[in-house]
């Protein structure tokens, strides 16, 4: 990711969010709306969170600075159908367009760090929505729902 460009970065992303498409489009309403454990909070909540920081992450290309907080545009429910439009959104009209603008010598402060160079602050982004799916795994077993085939095969889990 060091010689960052708009292609390279998208290469990167697509199959890490395709996979989070993947198992929301795999999953029901009904599953959404379960809770595996008190403290973690709806699955569909989950999903909702992976587009907020996105959105925080792109604002980041902009400003210069993370911070996370509100995001640019928000969920219109927490329906299946509203998150996948709701990711796919800020995929198209949030992440690629600050991307496409961003210039490549640019840095991103975070807080108590040295600012990172562009590439390393959206490889951040790709890790978080990985560590996301790693929770997403947790959850999903704890409620003892299937996997889709592809996160069976990525992540070699059961069927």
């Amino acid at each position: 990711m060091d010689d960052l460009t708009e292609e390279r970065f998208l290469d990167r992303w697509r199959p890490v969010r395709g996979r989070t498409f993947e198992l929301l489009g795999w999953l029901t309403d009904r599953e959404l709306e379960q809770c595996p454990a008190s403290r973690v909070g709806h699955l569909w909540r989950q999903f909702r969170h992976l587009g907020r920081i996105e959105c925080n992450y792109a604002s980041a290309l902009t400003s210069k600075e993370i911070k996370f907080g509100a995001p640019e545009i928000t969920a219109d429910g927490s329906s299946k159908a509203d998150l996948l439009a709701y990711l796919a959104r800020v995929d198209a009209d949030v992440l690629v367009p600050a991307v496409r603008a961003a210039n490549r010598t640019d840095t991103v402060t975070w807080p108590g760090e040295d600012p990172l160079p562009l590439a390393a602050h959206l490889e951040r982004l790709v890790q978080h929505e990985v560590l996301h799916q790693g929770q997403l795994i947790v959850a999903v077993s704890l409620l003892d729902f299937e996997f889709p085939p592809g996160w069976r095969m990525a992540w070699g889990l059961p069927g």
